[in-house]
């Protein structure tokens, strides 16, 4: 392999550079050994992932080593910590000893575990041999048959219960400790999210424990990058070093998207009404260990930080019961308070009435503006709401959020002590619970300021100001429901979303980590001064490549017409005229016919490739001749790809099995723009010859969410230099 060298540093290339990954391996460096971020934009097929590793693996060794010879020729003082201090300029790790071991932590990041896959496929590729994790939720990693079925929260409470009472025959110490033994006696090779579970089920031992074990050793650690951008999922990595960490973020063009959905909630009303009724349950249950005299050595509940305290004295079960009954009260008020945001749920709210709310209504909200079908707040809204309840960041942490998880717990709890397998059979335990604290975790962020400047003392504005709030009838109802609690009806209730418009938000607690660079990259950043200043980090390092291919070496075009000259518009007015339906096929007949091996066709959403596809299958041709579809087959065998996650694997071993077939002529693929077929495979060689995009998804104007977002930039916009972007991100309009 080449080996080149790059700003001072040794880089193992597996094959020749070119000229363009040569740039980009020198702005990978320069943040590096400067401590500085960058925004490095390369078109795909550019080979950055590949660069991305081997500039990044290169420099941690240079690194470690320099800090080495510095232990060996220094005083004890001078450690390898000491040398990244001074490099880095940041304070010391906690735990000096681990990170003295084994150097600064890469933290690779990603979209989805399958572009994961791809990354750790290139890592085997290279020269550098470095012990590695994968990070998964228990949804993808837990082998227990009950908890695999279960989803977030759920799932958690059920896992910590299990393993408390020493009932998952998966999380064994001693058999994890053994492998771990064995993993640690020589580097093994990266695995994939997949194989970690393949050797959790042959070794007997939890794939979800396992990896986050391997992460105290792991040189590289990759996960999706949710898991960032999620404060809650973030602080539950405990196996990593954040001192000095370097944290890169791959596919970077959706992280403003998942910076703002990881911020943002849709609480429904049945999920409130969930809540209040499994606070009532887990009271009951409580009651009944009381008046029965039980010992209740098996009961445990939950506190704050997950943490599993036994509550077999009576006295302290009967204060949870007090707390529990204080919270019903409390919860049953919030559930009137959204009701009487919602004009269109008067009637809801009056069957609640001034009992369940415990008192008067009076609010200091406001009345919000009519969109759609429901009412738009300011998001400092939803904050005066609260508090007008008594339900302050100071009562949630110090008070609402224990009890909210001690009443998760006594349920999961008491499903595992009674035997009973309500969670495997609903598929749900604590799901109200579980969605009111997630939804309560992010309202209390958002009062937190967007940045802080210790040496000025200064901070930012509230993150609020980012969001907005709107109250609405949920969608796809079906009308009547079952009944709730008392008077309360389940279905018909508001929604209640928070919705984060700024992805700066979920930025403010990765930046306050001691990390050295954030390296964002991904095929399509631009325009990258906006792009930064949404994120609020600072970017010294910035590059937009070219390709590394020849403008003889494809083709680009626009197709405004099909082979009888009718235009090819998939405008939403047209999309669904026959005429549009049949050109559109008798241009993808011709595709099939010229392009060798496999094609890709994208429709801008699945709703629109079906209606396609079931057209091309009924029509016949003129005078009866063959349909659409038998023209297509004629060329290529299809694979439509499926909405199920489940199926996602087989279709697209069936694509290549189809390519490979050599009586075939090749395969062709439908899918959809932002699908799974769109992001994370690789469709080298043969299995992309040709890619046809038959038109955009473009956001529905009149949508609230899409409406709200552009509001909030014009506001920004107009408020210029002491707007949140500092009157440099993108207006409404140009979003």
């Amino acid at each position: 392999m080449p080996i080149y060298n790059i700003r001072g540093y040794n880089v193992d290339f597996p094959h020749e550079a070119y000229p363009c990954q040569i740039t980009y391996m020198e702005q990978v460096l320069g943040a590096l050994e400067q401590g500085e971020n960058a925004l490095l934009e390369s078109p795909t097929g550019t080979g950055k992932t590949l660069c991305l590793l081997c500039a990044t693996l290169a420099w941690r060794e240079a690194f470690v080593k320099k800090g080495k010879d510095a232990a060996k020729e220094g005083s004890s003082a001078v450690t390898l910590y000491d040398y990244q201090q001074q490099q880095a300029g940041i304070g010391a790790p906690a735990d000096p000893a681990a990170a003295q071991h084994k150097g600064p932590s890469i933290i690779y990041s990603s979209r989805t575990h399958s572009q994961l896959a791809q990354v750790i496929k290139e890592l085997r590729n290279t020269s550098y041999r470095v012990r590695t994790t994968v990070l998964g939720s228990r949804t993808q990693l837990c082998l227990h048959d009950k908890v695999s079925k279960l989803a977030g929260q759920a799932a958690n409470f059920t896992c910590r219960a299990l393993v408390a009472h020493k009932q998952c025959r998966w999380h064994t110490k001693h058999r994890q400790e053994r492998v771990m033994k064995e993993l640690s006696a020589a580097v093994p090779a990266p695995v994939d999210i997949e194989e970690l579970v393949k050797i959790g089920r042959h070794a007997e031992v939890c794939p979800y424990f396992l990896s986050r074990d391997m992460a105290n050793t792991a040189e590289v650690i990759f996960m999706p990058y949710n898991y960032l951008v999620d404060s809650q999922s973030r602080s539950q990595l405990s196996g990593i070093n954040w001192t000095n960490a370097v944290i890169i973020i791959d596919e970077a063009h959706n992280i403003q998207d998942a910076c703002n959905s990881n911020a943002s909630f849709d609480l429904s009303g049945d999920q409130l009404l969930a809540a209040i009724q499994e606070m009532e349950s887990a009271a009951g249950v409580v009651k009944e260990n009381i008046s029965s005299g039980r010992a209740q050595e098996g009961l445990t509940v939950y506190h704050e930080g997950g943490q599993l305290m036994p509550s077999s004295d009576a006295g302290q079960q009967a204060e949870l019961l007090d707390r529990l009954g204080l919270g019903v009260k409390l919860l049953s008020a919030l559930y009137q308070r959204v009701c009487e945001l919602d004009p269109a749920a008067g009637p809801a709210a009056a069957a609640a009435g001034p009992a369940a709310a415990g008192g008067s209504s009076s609010s200091s909200s406001g009345s919000g503006s009519a969109l759609g079908d429901g009412v738009a707040h300011k998001g400092e809204a939803l904050l005066a709401m609260l508090g007008e309840l008594q339900i302050t960041p100071e009562s949630y942490s110090g008070h609402l959020q224990p009890l909210l998880m001690d009443a998760a717990g006594v349920l999961s709890d008491h499903e595992l002590a009674s035997g009973r397998a309500m969670a495997a059979r609903s598929g749900v335990v604590a799901g109200g619970l579980s969605a009111l604290l997630a939804a309560l975790h992010i309202v209390f962020a958002s009062a937190l300021p967007l940045w802080i400047d210790p040496v000025r003392r200064v901070n930012g504005p509230p993150a609020h100001r980012g969001y907005r709030m709107f109250v609405h009838k949920p969608e796809n109802k079906q009308g009547g429901g079952k009944k709730g609690r008392g008077t309360l009806v389940m279905g018909g209730s508001p929604t209640l979303s928070y919705w984060c418009f700024i992805p700066g938000v979920s930025m403010v607690s990765l930046r306050q980590l001691p990390l050295r660079s954030v390296l964002l990259t991904s095929g399509t950043l631009s325009p990258l001064e906006s792009f930064a200043h949404e994120l609020q980090l600072g970017f010294k390092y910035t590059l937009e490549n070219p390709h590394v291919i020849n403008n003889d070496q494809v083709w680009v075009g626009v197709i405004g017409s099909g082979p009888t000259g009718v235009p090819l518009n998939s405008s939403f007015a047209n999309r669904n005229s026959d005429r549009y339906k049949d050109e559109l096929g008798h241009a993808i007949v011709n595709f099939a016919r010229v392009v060798p091996d496999g094609l890709l066709v994208f429709f801008p959403a699945y709703g629109v490739m079906q209606s396609c596809l079931d057209h091309w299958k009924a029509s016949s041709g003129p005078g009866g001749g063959p349909s659409i579809w038998e023209r297509i087959l004629r060329h290529k065998a299809p694979v439509v790809e499926p909405r199920d996650s489940g199926s996602f694997g087989a279709a697209i071993a069936d694509y290549q099995a189809k390519l490979d077939d050599p009586a075939g002529g090749g395969a062709v693929l439908f899918a959809v723009c932002r699908g799974k077929v769109s992001e994370g495979i690789d469709f080298s060689d043969k299995a992309g010859r040709g890619v046809v995009i038959t038109g955009l998804p473009f956001p529905a104007a009149h949508d609230p969410h899409v409406k709200l977002q552009q509001q909030l930039l014009d506001e920004e916009a107009r408020a210029g230099a002491a707007g949140i972007s500092g009157g440099r991100g993108l207006s409404g309009q140009q979003w």
